[in-house]
């Protein structure tokens, strides 16, 4: 059976991990409360992870100490062949490859990656998102960043709404980068980015999380009908916070197939693939999402799926899509938040 997720000791441990400074930005979706945790002998690293149909998944690389990674990799291994699941990870950056020896790989996608000290709006190849950015102050929008946690229990409800009407009712989804407890203030180093309109009226937020390499962007929730460029402008002022605060990166999203639908020329097979991406867009916003992240210039980072054999190929499926387009549990006020690392204070 699928082991129980980790109790709150558990998570105060893997924060501290999730501040170390050489973690990666996909380290504090660890956190996420569904997910159960292996250590590293030396407890320097995690892996988190969840169970479905026989599939233990981790979400990204190990968390913590570089130098207890493989550790922590081994620890993991060990645990699926005593209990008899098959290993997987969705999100493995190259540099942990080696780490996963004879494991099979599959590149999906990259991590959308901006690097505050190099940001800049000048320059012609960035002019959609100065435009962007100045129809929001001519529509008289303004904006502030604030800790998750310093929320008004009024803003919280109306950041809420915002988010409900965002997605058009639809529930919370995703693991690999999406954390849970939205708004809460559950999880620690979680920052908001909130947009006003005239008015003073919330339209607009961001949420990111804190990892010892930088921040990445958790959930961007817009009111339908609001200004465009409100998500630009709110990316725009987070990497300048970032800048301002000394963060390396700040890591936007996911681009799934980016190889795919940047390349001029297409076999036919990716020609057929292309195609269905594109027919899939409105539902999956695969393509839209990367024309909308190109953007910024960014630089990006390959992530993996890495498995086992290819005989575990259909149970993979099965457990990642579940995954990441199953419900998240709803939002509920913390009662017992996670203590901030000191990494994340001040």
């Amino acid at each position: 059976p699928p082991p129980p997720p980790g109790d709150e000791p558990d998570r105060a441990r893997v924060a501290a991990l999730v501040a170390h400074p050489r973690s990666d930005t996909l380290a504090p979706f660890a956190l996420r409360r569904d997910k159960a945790y292996v250590f590293s002998a030396d407890g320097r690293a995690v892996i988190g992870y969840r169970v479905l149909f026989g599939v233990a998944v981790a979400g990204g690389d190990p968390v913590g100490d570089p130098a207890a990674q493989a550790d922590a990799v081994r620890s993991f291994l060990a645990l699926c062949r005593t209990a008899g699941w098959r290993p997987a990870v969705l999100g493995a950056s190259d540099a942990l490859l080696p780490a996963w020896d004879r494991f099979r790989r599959i590149g999906y996608g990259d991590e959308v990656l901006i690097g505050p000290r190099e940001f800049t709006l000048s320059g012609r190849q960035m002019r959609n998102v100065r435009q962007a950015v100045k129809r929001t102050v001519n529509a008289g929008v303004t904006s502030e960043i604030v800790a998750e946690r310093d929320l008004a229990p009024d803003l919280r409800d109306r950041l809420l709404d915002v988010a409900s009407r965002s997605l058009g009712g639809a529930p919370e989804r995703g693991f690999t980068m999406n954390l849970d407890e939205l708004l809460t203030g559950h999880h620690p180093g979680t920052i908001i980015a909130i947009a006003y309109d005239a008015h003073r009226e919330p339209i607009a937020f961001q949420r990111y999380v804190t990892a010892g390499e930088g921040l990445s962007l958790d959930a961007m929730r817009r009111s339908p009908g609001g200004p465009n460029g409100v998500n630009e402008r709110l990316i725009v002022e987070m990497v300048e916070y970032a800048a301002e605060r000394g963060h390396g990166v700040v890591s936007l999203n996911f681009a799934a197939f980016r190889e795919l639908l940047d390349a001029e020329e297409r076999t036919l097979l990716e020609r057929v693939g292309y195609r269905a991406l594109r027919l899939l867009d409105p539902w999956i916003a695969v393509e839209s999402l990367y024309l909308f992240d190109k953007k910024f210039r960014p630089s990006y980072r390959p992530r993996n799926v890495v498995f086992r054999s290819w005989s575990d190929i259909a149970w993979l499926a099965a457990a990642l899509l579940t995954l990441e387009f199953a419900r998240t549990r709803p939002s509920r006020r913390a009662e017992e938040p996670v203590t901030e690392p000191a990494h994340h204070l001040g």
